[in-house]
């Protein structure tokens, strides 16, 4: 049965979804698979959430859309659903080593900040929010992890682009672990004492991994 929430405009209930077709067949799965459970938006993107996917297929963000992923956004946008996209980009040309943090070269930003205009370019217009990388606090030897500072400085970057392309679009920033893991909560802290918030429009985390908080008590 439909959740009775269905019946409004919007409910607040959503999904996420790594919008990775190649079969064009499967583009209206993501709109029925929302529309069976009453949800009204949906978190993706085109390129995995998380690193260990990328080390697994070795997939990494190429400037390309295949013609399922086009078709998939253009559904979910005619069919009013409203989507999050969260900006991810997984670089060939960087090469980790013990202690790696990502975006300390200007080289880094301004391959993120062209991959963007890409993504953006190729939906403008049909996103209501974009998201700025996934799960930056994560440390590790591999591209996940963004020391706090320089996230704060990429941020700063990608707002004017976002607002040139697609001035209707909201940002977010955050995107955090959930807030009971190891620095998420002060990585979000300091994110939001920071100068970049008047520039932005909303912030996000992620709420639990497993069971919800609540049965965390001590949290």
């Amino acid at each position: 049965m439909i959740h009775p929430t269905a019946e409004l405009s919007f409910n607040g209930l959503g999904d996420m979804h790594y919008i990775g077709c190649n079969d064009l067949n499967e583009a209206g799965s993501y709109v029925s698979h929302l529309s069976q459970l009453g949800l009204k938006w949906i978190r993706v993107s085109v390129d995995w959430y998380d690193w260990p996917e990328v080390e697994q297929t070795g997939e990494y963000s190429d400037f390309s859309l295949t013609p399922c992923q086009e078709k998939a956004i253009d559904l979910l946008y005619e069919n009013d659903f409203k989507i999050l996209y969260t900006l991810v980009y997984w670089d060939p040309e960087i090469e980790t080593y013990t202690g790696y943090s990502r975006f300390r070269t200007d080289q880094e930003i301004q391959r993120f900040l062209e991959y963007i205009r890409f993504i953006i370019e190729q939906f403008n217009g049909k996103i209501e929010w974009y998201s700025l990388l996934n799960e930056t606090n994560c440390t590790g030897d591999d591209q996940r992890h963004v020391l706090v500072e320089d996230y704060i400085n990429v941020a700063r970057q990608v707002v004017p682009v976002i607002r040139e392309l697609d001035p209707q679009a909201k940002i977010l920033v955050g995107e955090v672990t959930p807030l009971d893991e190891v620095d998420s909560y002060d990585y979000l802290m300091q994110i939001l004492n920071s100068d970049l918030m008047p520039q932005v429009d909303g912030i996000v985390w992620h709420g639990s991994s497993g069971l919800s908080l609540d049965y965390k008590p001590d949290f």
